[in-house]
Parts: C-alpha cells; structure tokens; sequence
C-alpha cells in the first residue's frame, strides 16, 4: 500500500501486521461508543503500531522500548510460549512496561496455525475441520466453530492473551500457494463467512477480540507473503464476487489485518516514525478494546465434548 489514509499507519510501518488502530473495517459490532481515554489517566498516548517479542521473558531493552514507544498492542509466537504459567508473566510484563492495558495478539486459529500447542495447551482442528465434520448441517458446522471460540478465549485469556487473530476469511482459488489451504473455513465465500462469523462471536463471548484476515483476501495468492510479494491478476468483478464477500458481510467487526512481524531492530524503526493513536483512529482501538471487558458464561464441559467430536470426525 503506496497510499496513507490519514490517523492510518501503513502495512510498512506496522512491524506486526495488525491493523487494529487503523483497521479499514468499522468498529462498531457489540462494541459501546464512548469517548476514548487512558485506562490509568496516564496522559501519554499509545503509538499505532503492534510489535512482537524476541523470547519467553521480556528483555531489560525491550521493557525499555515498550516504556519509551508505548505500542497500542504485542504480539505472540511461539518463540514466546514454553508454559502457561511463564506466559501469564510475560504477558503481564509487557503491558506493565507500556503502563496501562494493551492489546496482547497470537495466531490461535488451529491446526498448522496454533502457537500455543500440545501438551501445554489443548490441540484445536483447523478451520476445514468443522464444515468437513458436519458438511450435511451447516448450523451444527457454525455451533461448534462458536463453541470451540469460546473455550479458545477462555484459554487465552487464562495466560492473559486478549485478541485473537481470527477468524480467516480467505476463500481458496484452485492453483493458489498452499499457505491458506485447510485454514480457510471452506471454498465458498458464503460459508467462510457464516463460520467466520461464530467464530468471532464464540471469542468475543469470552472477552477476546476477533481480528479478521487477510484482508482484503489471501485465497487467489499464489505465494506466501511471509516470504514473497504476492500478485493477483483476477479481476476487479471477480474479487468483487468471491474474495470481498466474506470480509464486506463481516465489516462490522472490531479489526482486521493483512499480514508481517518484525523484531527489536524494526520496531525501534517503526516507533520512530508511528503516529500516536488519536481521533477516529483511537476511537476505533477504544470501541474495539471495549469487547475486551465481556464475558459471558458457558459450559466448559459441554464446549470441550463438541470439540472432542470435531476432531474425532474430522480426523
């Protein structure tokens, strides 16, 4: 992206790739309106950018850069993950040194994509997994994607983890890089909606903000954009028709984000030059952190047996 949309930082400033601060989508599903201000009345402002975390413990000079940068949001991989336990420290020391409550982000979509695994964490279908086990009901397919959601919150918000980068939308093309394959939730734009859709309910249901990707559609891509620039010869109308669709009927969600991270060195670059969250771009991270504070009851026994059953069929 060439382009800057003002109060927007650009794919090539945001060491992580989320978009939340600046996200094209609305921020207004399930989220209340109010007027934006610090959680601590600390009256320095977040920047708009999203980091990662070179290792399991915060580092004296990332606590450091994370106290001067004061990003809206970290973000996790597995390199950061060895237990629950020194996860729910690291998590709490980054937003201490940023000094007030932040947007902690992982990829837990499941199966390739899962970067908090077995044994230490329950092992979680790809997305293919549930219209392949319930490909007769679609309703069911959609029931236990939100239920498996919920129980997913519940774990990440158990080692302090509050966003969730999901549901993937991408729709798959025939010839396209593998990279989406069995994450996208099936081959028809209305399905992968429908089931984007309960999954962002299921992880907003437990306090988890969903970010939907890859906006504005990874499925035709016939590389992976971790490693190469990808290009889409296809059509305006045929993007129009396929690869919009989820991410037009889903717009109303709180964040999307297209791809990327970066280490200490990038992030120290990007601070640099990031924007402080204000206006309607603060308004956006507000609205979307809004959901950050809703927990709604559920059955763990019952979320955890649905999920058994997906795996079993799906196996």
């Amino acid at each position: 992206m060439a382009h800057r949309t003002p109060g927007v930082v650009t794919r090539r400033e945001v060491a992580a790739g989320l978009a939340a601060a600046g996200a094209t989508a609305a921020l207004s599903y399930n989220c209340p309106c109010y007027e934006p201000q610090s959680r601590n009345g600390n009256a320095r402002m977040l920047s708009a950018f999203i980091t990662g975390l070179e290792g399991p413990e915060l580092t004296p000079r990332e606590a450091a850069v994370l106290r001067e940068a004061r990003p809206c949001g970290v973000i996790l991989f597995a390199r950061n993950a060895i237990d629950p336990d020194q996860l729910w420290r690291l998590t709490q020391a980054a937003s201490a040194a940023v000094g007030e409550e932040i947007l902690v982000l992982v990829d837990q979509e499941g199966g390739r994509v899962q970067r908090l695994r077995p044994p230490q964490w329950r092992a979680l279908p790809a997305a293919a997994a549930y219209m392949r086990a319930f490909a007769s009901d679609p309703g069911r397919a959609a029931h236990a994607a939100r239920t498996s959601a919920r129980l997913t919150a519940a774990d990440l918000r158990a080692v302090g983890i509050n966003t969730n980068c999901a549901p993937l939308l991408d729709v798959p093309a025939p010839g396209s890089h593998a990279v989406i394959g069995d994450r996208a939730y099936g081959p028809r734009a209305e399905e992968v909606a429908a089931l984007g859709a309960a999954v962002a309910e299921g992880l907003m249901a437990g306090g988890v903000l969903p970010v939907m990707k890859h906006i504005p559609g990874h499925g035709r891509a016939t590389a992976d954009s971790h490693f190469d620039l990808p290009l889409v010869s296809a059509s305006r109308e045929a993007l129009e028709a396929v690869d919009f669709v989820p991410f037009r009927k889903l717009a109303a969600l709180p964040a999307a984000m297209s791809a990327c991270n970066g280490g200490l060195d990038e992030t120290e670059a990007v601070a640099s030059v990031a924007p402080k969250l204000a206006g309607r771009a603060l308004q956006r991270f507000e609205r979307a952190r809004a959901v950050l504070g809703q927990q709604q009851s559920f059955e763990v026994a019952e979320a955890e047996a649905c999920l058994a059953e997906v795996l079993h069929l799906a196996a």
